[in-house]
């Protein structure tokens, strides 16, 4: 049984080839709202995420057993990744963003919405210092409008399985349901290096840095247009040399 951040445990059961995550009693209001999260984005093909079996009630904590894939996580993928599957993953993570856009509506986000969370952000991270900076951006701003309508939700590089594919794994329900979400945590990844942050074991530092670096160069660029529709584009920016 392995804990997870959110205080899920996975119990992996290699040989069925399952995995069972369950949540603890408090955390069951949200863990459903994932599930169905992830089953809808299995269903609806909107990217390659483990197939769910069955979800269950025991001991008054919710389980839910799915599919288990063996793969590499970011870090590893990047150790031995060529050109070809660095494409692949900025392929997949385009189209990932671009389905959810195309699924979402236009919607006028409440201020406050907005700034309740920014305040519990940066009372979780008080060294950053970034009140006033906020407090002189917020006020001036009534609404927000912003494609709503689903997104991942925690889509940093920690919660991407690679095998012959790209599996997304790790759903989270969010305070704005918009891919814009989704946007800002790969570029806390890529940008801010979240996930490279988290890794314990040994690795090849100057090698994993310059391939999220060049990750990055890709740019994932969001233009809004006339309002109604978003197009979302990778650039490829080939200034940065990559050798592998």
């Amino acid at each position: 049984m392995i804990p997870g951040l959110s205080g899920c445990k996975l119990e992996f059961h290699i040989n069925q080839k399952r995995v069972i995550k369950s949540s603890t009693e408090s955390y069951n209001h949200r863990f459903i709202k994932q599930i169905n999260k992830q089953k809808y984005f299995f269903e609806e093909q909107v990217c390659k995420t483990p197939k769910i079996y069955q979800v269950y009630l025991k001991q008054n904590q919710l389980h839910c057993e799915m599919e288990y894939h063996y793969g590499l996580n970011f870090i590893e993928f990047l150790m031995q990744a060529n050109i070809q599957d660095l494409e692949n993953l900025s392929h997949a993570l385009f189209q990932l963003i671009q389905k959810e856009l195309k699924l979402c509506s236009w919607d006028l986000v409440p201020r406050h919405i907005i700034t309740n969370k920014v305040k519990n952000v940066l009372s979780s991270v008080p060294d950053l210092k970034l009140d006033s900076y906020f407090e002189s951006i917020i006020p001036k701003i009534d609404s927000f409008l912003l494609p709503c309508g689903i997104c991942h939700g925690d889509l940093t590089m920690s919660n991407i399985i690679f095998t012959e594919d790209i599996y997304f794994i790790d759903f989270l329900d969010t305070y704005i349901e918009s891919p814009i979400c989704d946007i800002a945590k790969i570029k806390q990844d890529l940008y801010w290096f979240w996930t490279y942050n988290l890794y314990t074991k040994s690795l090849d530092k100057v090698r994993v840095l310059h391939l999220m670096q060049w990750l990055w160069r890709l740019k994932l660029l969001v233009i809004l247009h006339d309002r109604s529709s978003v197009i979302v584009a990778l650039a490829f920016r080939s200034s940065l040399n990559v050798t592998l």
